[in-house]
């Protein structure tokens, strides 16, 4: 879709030379293949010669030329198609002439026609093999950058030889033969103080203008199909008088005919006899361009809807995923609270441990179809690393304790620096990478160590190595195991599983940061991560409140009554479970209208509701709707807190939830800690 946006705009811009164009359709395909050497070639007489190019460099110019024989083009000509090499090693093998001169790895090329002939190649390619072969997408964009490419050189044909003619041909007659002889494409003449008009035999073709009609300013204006193109084109020309300077307008026509067509005009002026003014110029019949720009503009809008439809499925999914875990989980919580044997305790505890592996596998795959729509969105509030690292070194000591390894911490480097950053994403990366080092370490060590080192005045690239002395990996597996749903060698994912997506999603977060991650290992000797993130210190913040569990305390909540919004019947039990734990007392509605009667009840008895927690998908009447009738019944209603609880981690939903009145969002299930917070803010405040 980006591709074709970016397509669309050059396509449009209608200052910028040919060249000029060839070199950003090459840098589009550069990135979107990943390649070092892009070329657009003419091949004739087996002489391969270099039109535009980029290059290491810029190693090769226009205007270069080698043995068609030489080059992987050969190839793509003979297939009269693409080819695609993703390893040239492996094929067509080393023993090709393109390998053997040029030592090039990766290609990938199509041909391109220009006026319905082939007239050569574009080809991208790198010294470097590629991890994987080239997908349907990156063909797709390949077809589309050869489609375009002709276009352009097919237009440069064209108007090199208006220019060319217009140099060349002294007589205005001789001219107008000349330029009838490319299709589609004429030339005109406007004399200023008389208002005489004369076409060329192919614009009065084009136009449709009955043969011996006297053509008039009149007959132009009726060609012109709105009017507001009529006062364009006047204004135009007037200007040019001023200033001397070309011009050029596209526009929709109208033949006499009925014909309906778009026309690009470029025009000029001579000034050389003020009582002669003439203006003068050329008009080209671009239908096909216009009609190709609405073909890419439909694939687009069809590409945004594809993804909107996605966007939609994965919210119902994660709802109807979330909400049975937040079940689970929460009742294995209230289990514990009750008298269970040793066995029973550790079954509970299995349970539990299986419930937060599920709801990992959810979150990686939600995370990773958030980032890879585009959809990732980072808050910066201030935040102290040195205690989110402690916050997870004390999380991980446990599990590593379980397996016998030794989990060490160094925050010296981060000189409790305070930045402004995204608090959940920091903890995502932390838990990803020490989760990972503890499940591929069997004995020894793990260290976790933070350093800052300072580039500007508030700026520093922030650095969270985490070491391990596991498994170790491959250096032919090292670049694989940052891209989704791999994890080295597929020994490696039979023997530990999991999703694969963990290092992909730190990767993403640490672009989205202007950082990276990289690793170094060897196979049997460990694995350093190493993630830098560029970060802007917090100039003036807070120091953090306490924990609100360290604090809260039930006898703080006695009295407060609460209404839960929710049709999740073990939804509904586990939360009324955690708000007994705070001697909080509770009332249960089913849905969204059912909350509206009992909120307008409770204000009526004079014993409104301290808050509201609002599920978001409900039979009936949703929470989003409910929440904003809430708000119009005014009063008491217009202030109470309506938390949502909500299954929805997609992009847009906390957004959503606040411009439906509500006034904070928590994501089921709902951790202990974080319910904790959220009812210390609001029945405390």
């Amino acid at each position: 879709m980006k591709l074709i946006k970016a397509l669309h705009a050059i396509s449009a811009d209608g200052k910028s030379s040919t060249e000029d164009k060839l070199k950003r359709l090459l840098q589009l395909g550069l990135d979107a293949f990943d390649m070092e050497l892009g070329i657009v070639s003419h091949i004739k007489d087996g002489v391969y010669t270099v039109v535009s190019a980029i290059s290491p460099e810029d190693a090769l110019q226009k205007g270069d030329s080698f043995e068609l024989k030489n080059t992987y083009c050969r190839d793509t000509l003979a297939a009269d198609g693409i080819v695609a090499y993703h390893d040239a090693e492996k094929s067509p093998g080393v023993s090709h002439p393109a390998y053997q001169a040029f030592a090039l790895k990766s290609y990938i090329g199509i041909p391109y026609f220009v006026n319905g002939e082939r007239y050569g190649t574009v080809n991208f390619s790198r010294v470097d093999a590629k991890e994987r072969q080239f997908d349907n997408d990156e063909l797709d964009y390949i077809v589309l950058l050869a489609e375009w490419v002709g276009t352009e050189i097919a237009r440069e044909h064209q108007l090199q030889a208006i220019v060319e003619q217009q140099k060349a041909l002294q007589h205005q007659h001789l001219l107008h033969l000349q330029m009838s002889e490319l299709a589609r494409v004429g030339t005109w003449e406007m004399n200023r103080n008389t208002g005489e008009i004369s076409l060329s035999d192919s614009l009065v073709k084009l136009f449709e203008i009955p043969e011996g009609d006297n053509i008039t300013f009149d007959t132009m204006q009726r060609v012109v199909k709105h009017d507001k193109d009529v006062e364009v084109l006047r204004g135009l020309m007037e200007k040019s008088v001023e200033d001397e300077a070309p011009w050029s307008h596209e526009f929709e026509a109208v033949s006499l005919g009925g014909r309906q067509f778009w026309v690009q005009t470029q025009g000029a002026v001579d000034t050389s006899d003020p009582d002669n003014i003439r203006f003068f110029g050329a008009t080209q019949d671009v239908t096909h361009r216009i009609q190709v720009a609405r073909e890419l503009e439909s694939r687009r809008h069809v590409a945004e809807q594809a993804l909107e439809s996605r966007s939609l499925f994965l919210a119902n999914m994660s709802h109807e995923i979330r909400t049975p875990i937040n079940g689970i989980v929460g009742m294995l919580e209230a289990l514990k609270k009750t008298s269970l044997t040793e066995q029973q305790n550790e079954f509970c505890k299995l349970a539990g441990q299986s419930a937060s592996s599920l709801l990992q596998i959810v979150n990686d795959v939600l995370d990773f179809s958030k980032i890879d729509a585009g959809g990732l969105e980072l808050e910066s509030i201030p935040v102290n690393l040195s205690r989110i690292a402690e916050e997870q070194y004390r999380l991980f000591s446990m599990p590593a304790q379980k397996k016998q390894l030794s989990l060490t911490l160094d925050t010296r480097g981060i000189d409790d620096l305070v930045f402004l950053t995204d608090p959940t994403r920091i903890r995502q990366i932390f838990t990803n990478l020490i989760s990972n080092a503890i499940k591929f370490t069997d004995r020894g060590e793990i260290n976790i160590k933070l350093k800052a080192i300072k580039q500007a005045r508030q700026q520093y690239l922030v650095q969270i190595m985490i070491r391990d002395e596991g498994i170790g990996i491959a250096p032919e597996h090292q670049a694989a195991i940052f891209s989704p749903f791999r994890q080295g060698d597929s020994n490696t994912t039979r023997r530990f599983g999991g999703t694969g997506l963990g290092l992909s999603i730190v990767s993403q977060i640490a672009a989205h940061m202007h950082g990276g991650i990289r690793v170094n290992s060897k196979p049997g000797e460990g694995a350093t991560f190493i993630v830098a993130l560029k970060l802007n210190e917090a100039s003036d913040h807070e120091n953090e409140t306490e924990d609100a569990g360290d604090i809260l305390r039930p006898a703080d909540l006695a009295g407060k009554r609460v209404l839960v919004v929710e049709d999740n019947e073990i939804n509904q039990i586990v939360v009324k479970e955690q708000l007994k734990e705070f001697s909080i007392g509770s009332d249960i509605a089913g849905h969204g209208a059912e909350a509206i009667e009992m909120v307008i009840r409770s204000i009526a008895g004079y014993n409104p509701y301290d808050l509201i927690l609002m599920d978001c998908q409900m039979p009936v009447m949703d929470g989003y709707e409910a929440s904003k009738k809430i708000r119009q019944l005014g009063g008491q209603a217009e202030i109470v807190p309506i938390i949502a609880l909500t299954a929805n981690v997609l992009v847009g939903e906390r957004e959503k939830c606040l411009l439906a009145g509500m006034n904070d969002y928590l994501t089921k299930p709902v951790g202990k800690e974080q319910f904790t917070r959220c009812l210390h803010r609001y029945l405390l405040a």
